[in-house]
């Protein structure tokens, strides 16, 4: 078995895809990721700039191994 990356949301575990929001008015850059279930951005986090839509984790599962990675440049 090959191992299988799974990008969630850090804050709901549901899986996400990498599609903005749909109907996103909120100020500011507009999310790259999206709830896979609803299209809705990720759940909201407390940055320095205040709320914004969490970074997802990535998942990276193979029989013998369970990785998590975190941050922008492990989504890509």
């Amino acid at each position: 078995m090959s191992p299988e990356i799974k990008p969630s949301c850090p804050e709901c575990g549901d899986p996400v895809v990498p599609v903005p929001p749909v109907n996103w008015i909120t100020p500011g850059p507009t999310p790259a990721w999206t709830h896979r279930s609803d299209g809705t951005a990720l759940c909201p986090v407390v940055t320095p700039a205040g709320y914004r839509p969490a970074e997802p984790v990535t998942h990276l599962n193979s029989p013998d191994l369970v990785l998590i990675i975190r941050g922008r440049e492990a989504t890509r």
